[in-house]
C-alpha cells in the first residue's frame, strides 16, 4: 500500500481542483451600517446544465484519526460542491483531476485549516469527507445528487499520512 502524504495547502497547489475559500486577500466591503464586513467573490457555485439548481446541506461529521485508508473517490460532473467548516475543524481534501478515470499516483491529499473551505469544479475527483474534529460543514452543491454522483474505486489502496506524522 503506498503512502499519501497530506501537504499544506495554498491557492495555487489547490487551483488544478478548484477553489481554496479564504478571506485573506479578498475584497472586503463594509455593509448594514457598518455592523458587518462581506468578504467578496471567494468563490462561484459552477452548474453545468442550464436549468440546474444549487442546494444549501449541513453535514454533521465525526473527527477522524489516524489510520485513513483510501480506497475510493467520488465525483459530481454536472456541478461543484464547497465545503466550509462551521466550528474551525480541519479537514482534509483528498482529490485527483477530473479525468476519466483517477490513477493512485495522481492522488494528493491537503490539509484545510478550520478558517478555511473549498469549492471542488465539476469533475474533480475527491474522497467523502474527512474531518479532523466533530463538526458541522456548510456544502453547496447542485441540487439533484442523485444524477451528479460517479464513484470509482482504486486499483491499489493509499495509507494518508499527514505531515505532521512525520516529523
Amino acid at each position: 500500500m503506498r503512502k499519501l502524504r497530506a501537504e499544506r495547502v495554498s491557492r495555487e497547489s489547490f487551483s488544478p481542483y478548484g477553489d481554496l475559500i479564504e478571506a485573506g486577500g479578498a475584497y472586503v466591503d463594509t455593509i448594514n451600517d457598518g455592523t458587518s464586513r462581506r468578504f467578496n467573490n471567494l468563490s462561484r457555485i459552477q452548474l453545468t446544465e442550464p436549468d440546474a439548481q444549487a442546494c444549501v446541506h449541513l453535514y454533521r461529521s465525526t473527527g477522524r484519526r489516524g489510520g485513513i485508508e483510501v480506497r475510493l473517490l467520488e465525483r459530481h460532473p454536472f456541478g461543484s460542491q464547497l465545503f466550509m467548516p462551521l466550528q474551525g475543524q480541519t479537514f482534509i481534501a483528498v482529490v485527483a483531476a477530473a479525468r476519466d478515470i483517477p490513477a493512485p499516483e495522481d492522488v494528493r491529499a491537503y490539509v484545510i485549516d478550520g478558517g478555511r473551505g473549498i469549492n471542488l469544479a465539476p469533475g474533480v475527483w475527491h474522497h467523502p469527507l474527512i474531518s479532523m474534529a466533530d463538526g458541522d460543514y456548510l456544502v453547496i452543491e447542485r441540487a439533484d445528487p442523485s444524477r451528479n454522483l460517479e464513484v470509482h474505486t482504486l486499483s491499489a489502496s493509499l495509507q494518508l499520512s499527514l505531515w505532521a506524522e512525520d516529523a
